[in-house]
């Protein structure tokens, strides 16, 4: 049985009744639901229980296994609640467990269609045998014709999704906050200074955009608040939603290590350009790949300069033991340890890495089964690799077996993440 913690959007107390009135069907045990206005991915329900107590919102399909949706603060009286998680374009049964007893629903959720292509998803493989986290929806961007935003269950069904209105291949993130998506798309602007847009988006819809630069879509959080990403010439932007006015924090212009490797003829394009970018929280520093320069570069996330590097550039740390080819690399994590995806003649490997003053210390190598080009590989915390790539996302075990996989036919998958607390991410009532 699945579980997801709900947030209650209002709870209206009364004394409860000694006996249930009779007239209207809430009031006499029945429960309703609808669509949520903004965002129709969302299920409101609404019911009555007669005493204070935690209540539990059950679905299924047919005769499957129910799914659970907790409200840990419903009041005795009239109770109001966003259900996320009910895959689009089913239709269920359900009930609200409460205290006193089951309130049946009244008539069938209708969830609203799942948007073309996306119920094609399917899951080879067992998520049972490891690495899908309890509760947790796995949050990425696929695009065939179009793009979307989604949250994905076990089952491979989408339960969230959002159109992001044009081109987009970086993955959504979660905001440091845990309250808000950050994505990039493209803007409508023909303004190249407004040509990206970053939107912050709660799962009912509450958003704001603002457009910047073109430039990479990856986009980071900064401590501060900043949100930083590279552009094509080789640099580093940063912004803020409340000053949307873009800074450049790092430049291959003016702060390339020693000065090597800039060819100012060519603007930076395609000889000094970051195809990833990522924070280290705990050293606050962003680390860059340049894959055409076979070089990493980690940089201050607050004033900008550069901190080290290594790779094809003079005087840059070693790599231990032995060394590596930076052929293709993308660097894909940085929570105290450094991990990239780089190619070689062997096909493709992830590695881990311990950052020193002295040198990048190699403490794990995992080969993988396919080419790096346009792969996103990273370590998730029961040890296993989520890795993405076209239109499947796999997950390793620590040997290198595979688990399980998402398939979406003749359409691509960014890099994925979970969200394991997805009810933070709805506006407060």
């Amino acid at each position: 049985m699945s579980t997801i913690w709900l947030l209650v959007v209002s709870a209206c107390s009364s004394s409860p009744p000694e006996e249930e009135p009779p007239g209207d069907p809430t009031a006499v045990g029945g429960a309703e639901w609808r669509l949520h206005e903004a965002e129709p991915s969302i299920v409101v329900v609404q019911w009555l229980q007669r005493v204070d107590g935690p209540a539990v919102v059950q679905w299924r399909r047919g005769t499957e296994e129910w799914s659970e949706f907790r409200v840990p603060e419903a009041v005795a009286g009239l109770n109001s609640a966003r259900v996320l998680g009910v895959p689009l374009g089913s239709t269920v049964s359900w009930q609200v467990d409460t205290p006193s007893g089951a309130v049946p629903g009244l008539r069938p959720i209708q969830a609203t269609p799942a948007p073309p292509g996306l119920d094609s998803i399917r899951v080879e493989g067992d998520v049972n045998a490891g690495g899908w986290p309890d509760g947790a929806l796995l949050l990425t961007r696929t695009f065939g014709h179009t793009s979307w935003v989604v949250l994905l269950n076990e089952s491979g069904r989408v339960v969230w999704a959002r159109s992001t209105g044009g081109a987009g291949w970086s993955g959504p993130v979660v905001s440091r906050s845990g309250t808000h998506l950050l994505y990039t798309e493209e803007s409508a602007s023909d303004d190249w200074e407004l040509s990206l847009q970053i939107t912050e988006v709660t799962l009912d819809g509450v958003q704001r955009s603002m457009g910047v630069p073109n430039g990479q879509e990856y986009i980071v959080e900064l401590g501060d608040g900043r949100l930083a990403w590279t552009g094509y010439f080789g640099e580093v932007h940063t912004v803020r939603f409340d000053d949307p006015t873009p800074q450049v924090l790092w430049s291959c212009a003016t702060d390339w290590p020693e000065g090597h490797g800039y060819d100012p003829y060519y603007g930076g394009y395609g000889l000094c350009e970051a195809t990833s970018l990522v924070l280290d929280e705990q050293r606050d520093e962003l680390v860059m790949a340049f894959p055409d320069k076979l070089a990493v570069v980690a940089i201050d996330a607050v004033d900008g300069s550069t901190r080290w590097w290594t790779g094809n550039v003079p005087m840059g740390l070693p790599i231990e033991p032995g060394s590596v080819t930076l052929d293709r690399v993308r660097v894909t994590g940085a929570r105290g340890q450094l991990e990239w995806v780089t190619a070689d003649g062997e096909g493709s490997a992830w590695q881990a890495f311990d950052v020193d003053e002295d040198a990048l210390r190699r403490t794990d190598v995992r080969r993988l089964d396919t080419d790096s080009w346009g792969l996103h590989a990273k370590r998730q915390a029961d040890g296993t690799l989520l890795t993405s790539k076209d239109g499947e996302i796999t997950c390793l075990g620590e040997e290198g077996e595979v688990l399980w996989r998402l398939k979406r036919d003749g359409a691509t998958f960014s890099e994925a993440s979970w969200v394991t607390e997805p009810t933070q991410l709805l506006a407060d009532p």
